[in-house]
């Protein structure tokens, strides 16, 4: 759980970050804005996911006595959100969307598709169960 809330927080800050301009300057490896987006994201994603897991919010949204199928689920959910997330951002990153095969873009590679793949997660806690 704390995952999928670094998630939402890095997707969220980087949407905000009003510093790409003076990124895209600086930057030695790439002056690729989608690119460094992409970066910007994971390594918000990193810090988010650090900085809560260091947090009271740990014990409070832990997975462990959940069972194995929903968090399978859970964990399948959050990649895909991820992935949404990068190929939006930047279907130039070397060059993903021309590798993907054409049937999997819809479900991944599109604004509706981020929509759906943001829902996904929330959906599934409100159907999951605490066995506490």
């Amino acid at each position: 759980m704390i995952s999928l809330l670094a998630i939402y927080v890095a997707f969220s800050l980087q949407t905000v970050f009003p510093y790409f301009s003076k990124l895209q300057q600086l930057a030695t490896f790439t002056k690729d804005l989608p690119t460094l987006r992409v970066i910007v994201f994971l390594i918000l994603y990193a810090l988010a996911f650090v900085l809560l897991n260091g947090s009271i919010l740990r014990g409070r949204f832990s997975l462990g006595e959940t069972s194995f199928l929903p968090v399978i689920l859970m964990g399948v959910v959050q990649l895909g959100f991820i992935l949404s997330i990068v190929f939006n951002l930047a279907p130039t990153f070397f060059s993903i969307n021309e590798r993907l095969p054409k049937d999997i873009i819809p479900y991944l590679a599109t604004r509706q598709a981020l929509f759906y793949w943001s829902l996904a997660p929330i959906v599934l806690l409100l159907f999951s169960r605490n066995k506490s």
